[in-house]
């Protein structure tokens, strides 16, 4: 109880002067920034909506989990791409001479491209062996998985 009587006084109305006097602001006017993050937390949310919307399986179709696998490797892959480009570009600011750090954009772009390519055509061979051996999931203890680890 005197916890509590302690603080109902210490929430007492001061004037200016007081709360100068106490080294304390008066943070009344910060409502604009309460109402900015409730905005910010309301596009969080209709982003998220959207994105599960978008994303969604449709109702009588099974997922294809071998094209959603493939489609995720395929993403990595190209998010390893932007990476390593993005480390040769920073190499390439570094040379002082303007041509040749030109040259080392151009290389670090065409790395890029190759490397893009490479990722593409893994893709591909993902999605062909998809279509031999089904788009089912892999079954743990299933010994087609086995022989397939085992290189057989």
């Amino acid at each position: 109880m005197n916890i509590k009587r302690i603080s109902e006084k210490a929430d007492t109305m001061k004037t200016p002067s007081q709360l100068n006097t106490l080294s304390i602001e008066d943070h009344s006017g910060d409502r604009e920034s309460a109402r900015f993050l409730s905005s910010g937390t309301l596009a969080a949310g209709v982003t998220i909506l959207l994105f599960t919307l978008v994303h969604a399986e449709p109702a009588g179709e099974p997922p294809d989990f071998c094209e959603r696998t493939a489609q995720a490797a395929l993403t990595s892959c190209r998010r390893a791409a932007e990476s390593d480009f993005w480390v040769a570009w920073g190499k390439c600011n570094n040379v002082a001479d303007p041509a040749a750090r030109q040259n080392c954009r151009n290389q670090a772009s065409a790395d890029l491209n190759d490397a893009w390519q490479t990722c593409e055509a893994q893709k591909d061979a993902r999605l062909a062996a998809c279509e031999r051996l089904g788009a089912s999931t892999v079954r743990p203890g299933d010994r087609s998985v086995e022989l397939c680890r085992a290189g057989r």
